[in-house]
């Protein structure tokens, strides 16, 4: 699957508030399963990285900041906001989430 976007922050990350804005507009969109928003910590912990699934990647401009392609495969995610099982709608690895 290709088209996924990441977006890098200090650790903690939450910069200009990236999940509660994604969350608004994934309510606004009708919470549908092929959108969603992980993150996971760098390996030498200084940075937050957020992720957007290929169909989330419309949201990256009204989120903020700087969204840069990414290949999301063999890292370990965590799911901020998803609807659905997303191993089974991403294939991704993942952990428990917020």
């Amino acid at each position: 699957m290709t088209g996924w976007k990441q977006r890098v922050t200090k650790f903690p990350g939450n910069v200009d508030g990236i999940f509660e804005r994604f969350e608004a507009l994934f309510i606004a969109a009708g919470a549908p399963k092929e959108m969603a928003l992980f993150s996971r910590t760098s390996d030498d912990f200084e940075n937050e990285i957020y992720l957007l699934s290929p169909a989330a990647t419309h949201f990256a401009s009204a989120i903020g900041g700087d969204w840069t392609d990414c290949d999301p495969f063999g890292k370990g995610w965590t799911v901020c906001i998803a609807n659905g099982d997303v191993t089974e709608t991403f294939g991704i690895s993942v952990g428990l989430g917020v």
